[in-house]
């Protein structure tokens, strides 16, 4: 497993939800400090504030593609990003399949 699933594992036991548990460990990675971080993920856990909607993990994952593909208003690189979103959803369904 790698460093980062290690250290979302570690904050998620210690009282964070799965998005801030996900955006945690990369916000350093994108100038963003830790407590922002947390503050603006800290509504998507339990599937959006518990409503069991959208998973926290895959909501902080999406943050998380935001922060890496920006598009700036680019049609061009805005489609290219929602292609990465729905990639990312569509093997974060394969792999939870039951």
């Amino acid at each position: 497993m790698s460093k980062k699933s290690e250290k979302a594992k570690e904050l998620f036991k210690s009282g964070y939800n799965c998005s801030q548990s996900v955006l945690g460990v990369f916000c350093e990675d994108f100038g963003l400090d830790f407590d922002t971080a947390m503050k603006i993920s800290s509504s998507f856990g339990g599937g959006m504030g518990r409503m069991r909607e959208v998973c926290g993990t895959v909501s902080g994952m999406f943050m998380v593609a935001g922060l890496a593909f920006f598009s700036n208003g680019d049609n061009s690189a805005k489609a290219e990003q929602y292609k990465i979103v729905q990639e990312l959803a569509s093997r974060f369904k394969e792999k939870m399949a039951v």
